[in-house]
């Protein structure tokens, strides 16, 4: 199992959501060959708690974590790695942004969790791809890996105050 999250991407931009701006080569093939969410909804605007959700299939509300650097989740709710960790799979991840820090809890249920941030709030893909892949060789099957990035992330704007286009390439 291969969970990838692009922190704050915007599904119109990628061609398996219907995007002819062909941005997204690369993310297209692995919807085309995976599995391919056509309804999902964020439980948050803030990486925290929507992660929080992700990892435990409970709301914020439910979480405690309503915000960034808040958690982290309570001792006994499961979270998937240690879910699949139970049932025999090795697990890893490699998280590219600050909120998703262990010392928040992220890490539980994880064999391998790279979270080395080196004293930057965000790291882009061309630093995260090869640690993703670093951790991934380092796994046998069943495995489950994490692999995160937030390129499109900052500088943020809510707004369209600002026109930018995060290159997408796996």
């Amino acid at each position: 199992v291969v969970l990838i999250v692009v922190d704050t991407l915007n599904p119109d931009w990628l061609g398996c959501y219907g995007s002819d701006r062909g941005a997204s080569p690369a993310m297209d093939a692995l919807a085309a060959d995976g599995i391919l969410f056509e309804r999902a909804l964020c439980p948050s605007p803030i990486t925290g708690p929507s992660h929080a959700t992700m990892m435990t299939g409970r709301l914020p509300t439910e979480t405690g974590i309503l915000n960034n650097s808040q958690g982290p989740p309570p001792a006994d709710m499961p979270l998937l790695a240690g879910m699949l960790a139970e049932r025999g799979y090795r697990t890893g991840a490699a998280t590219s942004i600050g909120p998703l820090s262990p010392d928040f809890g992220f890490d539980r249920g994880f064999e391998i969790y790279d979270h080395d941030m080196a004293g930057r709030w965000l790291i882009d893909a061309e630093v995260m791809l090869p640690r993703q892949i670093k951790v991934l060789d380092g796994m046998r099957d069943p495995f489950f890996l994490w692999a995160h990035f937030s390129d499109p992330h900052e500088p943020y704007d809510a707004h369209g105050l600002v026109h930018r286009e995060a290159e997408i390439s796996l």
